[in-house]
């Protein structure tokens, strides 16, 4: 009865099974069970004490399990993971000397490894086979001598994110039925070598992933005892050397050196060995040097191939066409054409990402007759020139980066038949000519981010643009439009949704690559946490938003030369997160309904012409948190409130007749600054003052001085005359 969504009570149509004395299997795993499933199950075991196998994961078990756990004698097979289970849990496990499977990952469980280890092998035939203890918050050492031969039956072990330290005792040799071996996202460090390894001929499942301090110290000719299907060594320290035994390695599927420090080539043998059922493949993140083979490789499972951020160089590989996702980027390849332009054979990619590389040249208009199935393409910050090609054929795009590259002429027509595509990124382009009054017809619907900036288009804006009812991100900056705002912004649906997600959008960037082969579930993102990158500019910052594009909505026509009002139809873009209007000829006032915009973030209308007061309604703005009003002929009292008031000075200079906090001065056009009325009327009063009491003061000054100087002269010639 598992993930079938039962409430947290136990429900009556279970109880009857307290009558049953020989149920055996009980899985209620994937529901909301609380704390009350246990005393339930301890009920049912004074009954039935021969249950063998249990699942509750997925439930919401919280704290420790009640002491009477211990009477399921003949358990075999529990699973009590992804819960919120914590305590002393395990030393109620102690007396489970059936136990074959025990799956605890996903708890909250904080002890010392080593500790457990105890626990779990009290009993004298200790049967246990599989172990999992990932994902909760163990620590102490893997070093201890002796931790692992008491789980000499395991078969599959599991540690992978803990806090467990220090190195890994040889030990772990003596455990020779091993076939799943998973210690990655730890703090583990020191050596790896041959010896840990030497009892494990059954090994198939490697995963040492995420211990940054971790060496991986073999000899060039050791030769492992193990085949391995899965090898997982990400940002483990490998290098410099590529790590030759890899070459004896025939049946692996998915394979991850990326971030290991390898920096030579990789031999030709090793290219010759990928296996026609490879899933994964992912070595980028190191200084791989050289070129990649020629030789066509036969994929079974269509892999996803991430080799980006090495040193490779020359041609893209083709790999013979049967991969699903093909990522170069950042690395010094030259030559694209024969990925791009095959002409023998259907090519199955659905990604290739070749950004900041090296490459040149033009691409020809049949370059994609043979590619229907792709659906993201990177060819961003290249050399790459010539008109776009046609993109007839290209009926599953979903994504097109090609910014900052050298491509000229206009948008092409074909652009229609992407029917699918939801991302468009020409930005810094020499892309020239009008924007075509039919873009409706040659954008699709589903249409999510134009971004045309830094090109050299002409006109107007069209009214058609507005027609794009799914659009959330639209960028026009640095380019050479004119005209006005058209009035029927307020059509672009796709900017009305809100944070609250009141509309739902109509495309998505992400593409999840899933292969199940082996028993061993894969699931990897090509798209980093299921997002594409939208970029805008703030303050004459670019700026990369990895939001979901469901929540971000931006404008930004900056650096034209659009003039005539904001129209007051911008207010029904509700769901605006930035908007971004400057250094452009608008005139006209701020629109009061500017205050619409509850979802603004950043607001840029400087370097304009608008003139009139700023709107009582822009200080509701509670999100706004970029302001920039600067050079225009705005006049008035700032609004009073914090918001507008908290602003930095810079938010509002060069508007000459604005006053009021944070400025602190009011000045007349064309003359010098005099005191704002505020200010004014405190200092004048001082003025006032000084001026009634300073004349007085000089009066009686010199009249003291006369009184006095006349008094002492008097007296003096007084005497002098009475003795004469």
């Amino acid at each position: 009865m598992g993930w079938c969504s039962l409430s947290p009570t136990i429900p009556s149509s279970l109880l009857y099974i307290n009558s049953t004395r020989s149920l055996r299997t009980l899985h209620l795993n994937g529901n909301h069970f609380g704390f009350s499933v246990f005393h339930w199950l301890f009920n049912l075991s004074r009954i039935n004490t021969h249950l063998v196998d249990v699942d509750l994961s997925y439930n919401q078990l919280k704290g420790p399990i009640p002491d009477l756990f211990s009477n399921l004698k003949h358990l075999a097979f529990l699973d009590l993971s992804w819960n919120n289970l914590q305590g002393r849990l395990l030393e109620k496990l102690r007396d489970l000397c059936s136990l074959q499977v025990l799956s605890l990952g996903g708890n909250n469980l904080t002890k010392k490894f080593n500790s457990i280890v105890q626990t779990l092998s009290r009993c004298e035939h200790m049967e246990l086979q599989a172990l999992d203890l990932s994902s909760n918050a163990l620590w102490g050492s893997l070093s201890d001598s002796g931790i692992f031969s008491r789980l000499s039956l395991l078969r599959q072990l599991d540690l992978s994110w803990n806090k467990l330290d220090g190195a890994i005792s040889e030990d772990i040799r003596q455990l020779s039925k091993l076939e799943y071996l998973d210690l990655s996202c730890n703090s583990l460090e020191g050596e790896v070598s041959p010896g840990h390894f030497a009892g494990l001929s059954r090994l198939q499942h490697l995963s040492l992933a995420n211990n940054h301090d971790l060496v991986l110290n073999f000899s060039r000719n050791w030769i492992p005892p193990f085949q391995l299907d899965t090898i997982n060594l990400r940002s483990c320290i490998l290098g410099p050397q590529f790590p030759k035994w890899l070459q004896s390695q025939t049946n692996f599927t998915y394979l991850d050196i990326s971030n290991s420090s390898i920096s030579n080539s990789v031999p030709v043998l090793f290219w010759s060995l990928l296996q026609p059922n490879l899933v994964y493949l992912n070595m980028s993140h190191n200084n791989i040097s050289g070129t990649l083979p020629d030789t066509p490789i036969n994929f079974a499972f269509f892999p996803l191939i991430d080799l980006s951020s090495n040193s490779l160089e020359r041609a893209a590989p083709v790999f013979q066409g049967n991969v699903r996702a093909l990522i170069l980027s950042n690395n010094m390849f030259q030559n694209v054409v024969p990925l791009l332009c095959p002409t023998t054979h259907l090519m199955y990619l659905k990604a290739i990402e070749l950004s900041n590389n090296l490459l040149s040249g033009e691409l020809h208009s049949d370059c994609w007759i043979y590619m229907d199935r792709l659906e993201i393409l990177h060819l961003e910050n290249n050399n790459l020139s010539g008109r776009l090609p046609s993109f007839y054929g290209l009926e599953n795009l979903k994504s097109l980066h090609l910014r900052n590259n050298s491509f000229s002429g206009g948008l092409p027509s074909s652009l229609k038949y992407c029917r699918s595509i939801v991302l468009l990124d020409l930005w810094f382009n020499s892309l020239s000519g009008c924007i075509s009054p039919e873009l409706e017809n040659n954008f699709p619907s589903s249409l999510l981010v134009l971004s045309l900036q830094g090109n050299n288009f002409l006109g107007s804006i069209p009214l058609s643009l507005c027609q794009l009812s799914s659009l959330q991100i639209l960028g026009l900056s640095f380019n050479n439009l004119s005209g006005a705002i058209p009035k029927g912004i307020n059509c672009l649906l796709g900017m009305t949704e809100t944070p609250d997600g009141n509309r739902t959008s109509q495309g998505s960037l992400s593409i999840d690559y899933d292969y199940t082969y082996g028993g061993i579930f894969y699931s990897v993102e090509y798209i980093n946490t299921k997002t594409d990158a939208a970029s805008l500019v703030w303050k004459g910052t670019e700026i990369s938003h990895m939001k979901k594009l469901r929540l971000v909505k931006m404008i930004d026509i900056s650096s034209n030369a659009i003039e005539g009002d904001i129209p007051d139809t911008i207010s029904f873009l509700t769901g605006l997160v930035s908007l971004n209007l400057s250094r452009n000829n608008l005139t006209g006032s701020i629109t009061k309904k500017i205050g619409r915009l509850s979802s603004l973030e950043s607001l840029d209308l400087s370097s304009n012409q608008l003139s009139g007061q700023i709107p009582e309604s822009l200080s509701s703005l509670s999100f706004l948190g970029v302001l920039d009003l600067s050079n225009n002929n705005l006049s008035g009292e700032i609004p009073s409130g914090t918001q507008l008031r908290g602003f930095d000075p810079s938010t509002y200079v060069g508007n000459p007749e604005l006053y009021g906090r944070p400025l602190p001065r009011k000045c007349s056009r064309g003359q010098t600054p005099v005191d704002s009325p505020t200010e004014k009327s405190f200092e004048q009063k001082d003025d006032d003052d000084d001026s009634d009491v300073f004349p007085w003061l000089y009066i009686s000054i010199v009249l003291g001085f006369v009184t006095g100087f006349w008094g002492i002269c008097g007296t003096l010639m007084l005497g002098y005359r009475s003795r004469l």
